[in-house]
């Protein structure tokens, strides 16, 4: 389902030149560049381009922070950001205080080095997937209020020593950090300020590490560290009395943690335990005292069977893949502020999901996979006239079903991915004009009836994979929605080369799946034209060496191609 589909042997080749090119002290400036609408974009374009051609031009370039991120963000986007051009954007700006590096892969301890010189003016470092960062060096970060590493593997233990000197931190994310261990916590206590701590991932954490960090935390998440027990949650629960959201996700725990929040975390607003096979509804009944709690989530709890009726705040629910029955129903159907559920693949009966009808507030509804009818989608889709995001994916939904859609005026995306709908629903589809997103993956949509998709005017994302789409209804889809940005016809073995040209006219469109279809390699050159393209999914045309070789000679490939390679 969706925009992309997955295979075993791919090859992807990018639109930019080999890494260790674009990477070199003068990188090329060929990347793809998006067609500007303002005269900022040109403008910010024209200085990345200077800078690409010689980074010396930055030694006169004094830009304001945000247009300076800009600059740096373009770089980053290109792949061609290198150490001399940060080391002379920053040379030309000494009062620099941001600093967003995120994406960054490539970058290196060493691109730290001309930071130092600005690091104490810094008060928000950004260096989320900066695989190559590992150490931080001699960083004065006193002046730091929002610090994030996500994903930064790399990085050592003895780096994060650094933080303790940025007394003024609010926010941390470390998640994703896999060296960091509970002594690089305990440098975290001098941030008397730090209110959102982020340690997802951190595998190698403990119980012990919840000791150190500061008891002003308002929000913190433990998702995935396995370390973390029932005597973490105790630890936490008596030291951080602010505490309003905790993710506890994956972790170790049991009834036992859930009986110490109820005792001493009352005031909780968030609490997610999702993963944690080892909860029942002991745990959950023990949890009465959390009537501020507005999020919940529960999801793959195998022994979960629904929420508090004491949670009367509750606005997210979260219990996909859990054992949601009628039981649990009855309770949802009677917390009145919800506002969004996700119950895919719920054991309720057909009877039960009618209490959802009850839910007047509700704007997203999930249920994958559920009991879910023609009767009870018309009866929800004529109450619930908030809804914004519905999917009702591999349900027994059929085209009876959409007859009510025309009350949902308010839809943004809809999720009908199921066998029994054909070209009948699409006149009641028509009817959703503020749809943005529909998503038909394998139901039984052919050509006939897609001219109906033109009365969806903000219509940007569409998937047909599976259906039983030609060139032709290529041809009525593209004149039907030519303002789509993400579009997905794999799977339609009728669709050939000359549909090609037809999807030549998408100027819009920015990934485009045709994966499995009878579209051939030298269609692809048809597409070449399309500016805004990032990533093009053909996997099932199988190349020849010439066909691979025809396309990675092209220097200015203006998009990613992804397909099957039988070498």
């Amino acid at each position: 389902m969706g925009t992309m589909c997955s295979a075993d042997k791919a090859l992807v080749l990018q639109s930019s030149k080999p890494e260790t090119k674009v990477r070199d002290a003068n990188p090329s400036c060929n990347a793809r560049r998006r067609p500007s609408s303002t005269l900022a974009d040109l403008c910010l374009n024209q200085i990345a381009d200077s800078l690409a051609g010689d980074s010396s031009t930055a030694l006169s370039l004094a830009l304001p922070s945000e247009l300076l991120a800009e600059v740096v963000h373009r770089h980053i986007k290109r792949k061609t950001l290198c150490l001399p051009i940060l080391a002379a954007l920053i040379q030309a700006n000494p009062l620099v205080d941001r600093l967003h590096l995120a994406g960054c892969s490539w970058a290196t301890s060493a691109w730290l080095s001309p930071v130092s010189a600005v690091s104490s003016n810094l008060v928000y470092l950004n260096l989320s997937g900066c695989y190559g960062v590992e150490l931080l060096g001699t960083l004065a970060l006193s002046s730091l209020r929002v610090a994030i590493f996500h994903d930064c593997r790399g990085l050592g233990p003895t780096s994060f020593s650094l933080l303790s000197a940025a007394e003024d931190l609010e926010i941390l994310d470390l998640s994703g950090c896999s060296s960091v261990r509970n002594d690089c916590i305990l440098g975290l206590h001098s941030c008397a300020h730090l209110r959102d701590l982020n340690l997802s991932q951190c595998t190698a954490i403990t119980d012990n590490c919840l000791l150190y960090v500061p008891s002003s935390l308002r929000r913190l998440n433990l998702e995935q560290c396995s370390g973390i027990s029932d005597r973490g949650v105790l630890i936490a629960a008596t030291r951080l009395q602010s505490l309003t959201a905790l993710t506890l996700s994956q972790c170790s725990i049991t009834n036992g943690a859930l009986a110490m929040l109820a005792a001493h975390a009352s005031q909780l607003e968030l609490l997610a335990i999702s993963g944690c096979r080892a909860i029942d509804m002991r745990g959950i009944h023990a949890l009465a005292s959390l009537t501020h709690l507005r999020s919940f989530g529960a999801s793959q709890c195998p022994l979960v069977h629904g929420p508090h009726a004491a949670w009367q705040l509750l606005e997210r629910l979260d219990l996909a893949n859990s054992a949601c029955d009628d039981a649990g129903l009855a309770t949802i159907g009677r917390l009145p502020a919800l506002t969004w559920i996700d119950l895919s693949q719920s054991r309720a009966t057909v009877k039960a999901l009618r209490a959802l009808g009850q839910l007047t507030r509700l704007q997203h509804l999930k249920l994958t996979r559920t009991f879910m009818t023609d009767g009870v989608f018309c009866a929800i889709s004529h109450a619930l006239i908030n809804l914004e995001f519905v999917d009702v994916a591999h349900t027994a939904v059929t085209d009876a079903g959409t007859s009510q859609l025309k009350h949902l005026s308010r839809l943004k995306t809809l999720v009908l991915s199921t066998p029994g709908i054909t070209y009948h629903a699409l006149p009641d589809l028509g009817t959703l004009a503020r749809l943005e997103s529909l998503d038909l993956f394998g139901a039984s949509v052919a050509d006939r009836g897609l001219e109906h998709l033109a009365r969806l005017p903000r219509l940007r994302r569409l998937v047909l994979c599976g259906g039983c789409l030609t060139d032709r209804g290529v041809a009525l889809l593209a004149e039907s929605a030519p303002a789509l940005t993400d579009l997905n016809i794999s799977h339609n073995r009728g669709v050939h080369g000359a549909a090609a040209s037809s999807l030549a006219t998408l100027v819009q469109l920015r990934t485009l799946n045709i994966s499995n279809t009878g579209i051939d390699a030298a269609s692809l050159a048809h597409l070449f034209p399309l500016q805004r393209l990032e990533t093009l999914l053909v996997y099932g045309v199988l190349l020849s060496s010439r066909e691979i070789r025809s396309f990675t000679g092209r220097a200015t490939l203006p998009f990613d191609v992804c397909f099957d390679c039988e070498h």
